[in-house]
């Protein structure tokens, strides 16, 4: 279950640049149509994003999709727990107050050691304007396995798992700039609006890591009992991995499902006591894992519930 992983990571590790996802849609495409689908690009009145969208979204009884394109490298390593928000929010918070100080303490130590005080506002200023900037501008993450080489490629090999018996029953969408502010997963909203609050949309992201699945129901997605009881009696116990089909309670993963209205969440992760479920530096050498039974789980378990719910 690893030819499409192994082939990304060989061949297209980093998508980040437009000349880098460009390429990355051509294969993309290009092993779509091997497989019998037709793909098409949905692109932006700009072209400021180009998602590649297989099956009748309007027809479909399930959408799945993925984000294809790789991020910038982490000033500092994220550390996600979406199962305990307020974790997440309280490390972001110290990032933030660590970053700010480092900024202070250098421009101060600076400006005292050549005698010039009257510049350390402005320089501790230029620091944080750089810290800002740092996302949009800082080199290409070189650790792409998890995040999301691991949800691109898992909806490949769900794509070419499916029998011709489902294959007109769901849609697949490879988003772009899911790391850069979800604009392909907005500009796919903003196309099929109406469709999409009416129809769920299971969002791959960060599946490559971890011994749990966790699938995050949001608000509307909750009153589709069919599909949560799908997707409960299609994810067991296998290979040490196992599921959480959360239905209630706090859950915050920064992925495209926040701009997607109707959408289950789905990421893989370990528990951590007192932390919930975390997942750690996903774009770091460290965090940087594709473990084939993890896809092998997440692809065999979806075709399952597109079994059980496409009938």
């Amino acid at each position: 279950m690893q030819q499409y992983a192994s082939h990304i990571l060989s061949n297209f590790p980093v998508r980040r640049k437009a000349e880098e996802r460009e390429r990355f849609t051509g294969y993309l495409s290009w092993e779509l149509r091997e497989r019998g689908y037709t793909p098409r690009i949905e692109s932006g009145r700009s072209g400021t994003y180009s998602n590649v969208v297989v099956g009748d979204v309007e027809k479909a009884k399930l959408i799945f999709s993925a984000h294809y394109d790789t991020g910038a490298r982490e000033m500092v390593p994220s550390f996600l727990s979406p199962t305990r928000p307020v974790v997440y929010l309280l490390t972001q918070a110290a990032i933030a107050v660590a970053l700010t100080l480092a900024a202070f303490v250098i421009s101060f130590a600076v400006t005292f050691v050549l005698s010039l005080p009257g510049l350390t506002l402005p320089m501790f200023l230029v620091l944080m304007a750089a810290v800002m900037c740092y996302p949009r501008f800082a080199p290409s993450s070189q650790y792409t396995a998890n995040d999301n080489t691991s949800g691109t490629a898992a909806l490949l090999e769900l794509a070419a798992a499916l029998s011709p018996r489902f294959r007109n029953e769901v849609a697949f969408a490879f988003l772009d700039k899911g790391a850069d502010g979800a604009g392909g997963a907005r500009g796919f909203a903003r196309e099929h609006a109406e469709v999409l609050d009416q129809k769920t949309v299971i969002d791959l992201d960060c599946v490559g890591s971890g011994d749990t699945a966790i699938f995050a129901a949001n608000k509307l997605a909750r009153w589709d009992g069919d599909l949560l009881a799908a997707l409960e009696e299609s994810f067991g116990e296998k290979d040490g991995m196992h599921a959480l089909v959360r239905y209630e309670g706090l859950f915050y993963f920064p992925g495209d499902s926040r701009k997607l209205r109707n959408h289950v969440a789905v990421c893989t992760a370990k528990r951590l006591s007192g932390f919930g479920y975390f997942i750690s530096a996903p774009r770091t050498k460290r965090g940087d894992a594709l473990e084939e039974r993890n896809i092998s789980y997440i692809v065999e378990g979806l075709k399952k519930v597109i079994e059980k719910y496409c009938v």
